[in-house]
């Protein structure tokens, strides 16, 4: 991945990840070049700063012992950016929301009663959560620790 004023964006991007949604890179107004089981991702400077795109770690793989990777996620359809620890606790609200005003819902996917077909997806999103929030956050109060004070005294 690289990036320059002159030259751009560029970034070689796993087409297994970004065929499902690389219209929506195309609509911003980058280009895509299939190479094989790549695609080249590229655009002007005026492009990536107008609609820079979104990353997120894979701390699903740490939790099977693997080190995270840098994926390119599909831009949210409003536009906004939201970190990844936004992200996180985002799907954290969503499944405590469920869990505390719709127990007997949450009660019946836990023991398999129905709903089954949406368990999975829960459940993963579940140890999600539990694995990697608590990682974020600890990074970042370290990076706020970490970066010297900009503040006048």
């Amino acid at each position: 991945m690289t990036y320059s004023e002159s030259g751009g964006f560029h970034a070689k991007v796993s087409a297994k990840y970004l065929d499902s949604f690389k219209d929506s890179y195309a609509d911003l107004g980058f280009s895509l070049t299939r190479s094989g089981d790549w695609f080249d991702l590229k655009c002007d400077s005026g492009t990536f700063k107008s609609h820079p795109p979104q990353y997120m770690h894979t701390y699903v793989h740490k939790m099977f012992g693997s080190i995270p990777s840098l994926h390119l996620v599909k831009p949210l359809s409003s536009e906004s950016r939201y970190s990844q620890m936004a992200i996180t606790y985002m799907l954290s609200y969503i499944l405590g929301m469920l869990s505390r005003y719709f127990p007997t819902h949450w009660i019946a996917l836990l023991s398999g009663e129905k709903g089954d077909e949406v368990w999975p997806a829960i459940h993963a999103t579940q140890r999600y959560v539990y694995q990697s929030f608590p990682e974020l956050v600890i990074e970042f109060i370290h990076d706020k620790l970490d970066t010297p004070s900009t503040a006048s005294e």
